[in-house]
């Protein structure tokens, strides 16, 4: 006898997997293309024409970019499935473009983490079905109009799986966060909001 609703279960179940898989592809490519990048950036007429080797290591950059937060998704998923209840991920990317005052680098490097850490962990879980939480925000701002660190508050998310609605910002920037008149004052109570689920 035929089932429909056994082979959709059977397909939800593999979403994340064939996700996984189509991602890794891609990765794969990349991985090939840094391996060619890195070739043609050691051959010496490059460094002779500094608006190419300029443009190569920038090409470069970006694609590393791309390759390790796809890593750093994957091991992350990796640790959770070897039963460790809390995983931190910390990502540079933002920061060093902050102080290269490089915008495109930036906004590449968050789309990154939105893409291959998060955007690849919140699918992975949420296919699996299991209760999770996710804490996001910057160890501190690095505008691109300083180049350096400021004090300034920062954005943040707490998310439960578990939660229908929370109280949020219709985007994830500090001029949203600010409207939400929500503030943490002490950075560290942050994260016992996060561990004791009081959010």
């Amino acid at each position: 006898m035929f089932r429909a609703d056994d082979y959709r279960l059977k397909a939800k179940a593999l979403e994340g997997t064939l996700e996984e898989t189509k991602q890794a592809l891609d990765i794969d490519v990349l991985r090939g293309k840094l391996t060619e990048l890195k070739a043609e950036q050691e051959k010496p007429e490059v460094w002779q024409d500094i608006e190419r080797s300029a443009k190569l290591g920038r090409e470069i950059s970006v694609v590393e970019g791309k390759i390790g937060a796809y890593d750093k998704g994957k091991k992350a998923l990796e640790l959770l499935d070897s039963g460790l209840d809390l995983v931190y991920v910390h990502v540079e990317a933002p920061d060093e473009s902050g102080h290269a005052g490089d915008v495109e680098c930036k906004v590449e490097a968050i789309e990154n983490i939105d893409r291959h850490i998060l955007g690849y962990l919140m699918d992975n879980l949420k296919a699996r079905g299991e209760d999770f939480a996710v804490m996001l925000l910057p160890d501190h701002p690095t505008p691109i109009e300083i180049r350096t660190h400021s004090s300034d508050p920062v954005a943040f998310v707490l998310y439960d799986s578990r939660r229908k609605r929370a109280p949020s910002a219709p985007s994830y920037c500090e001029a949203e966060a600010e409207k939400t008149g929500l503030f943490i004052e002490k950075g560290h109570t942050l994260m016992k909001k996060f561990i004791s689920l009081d959010f």
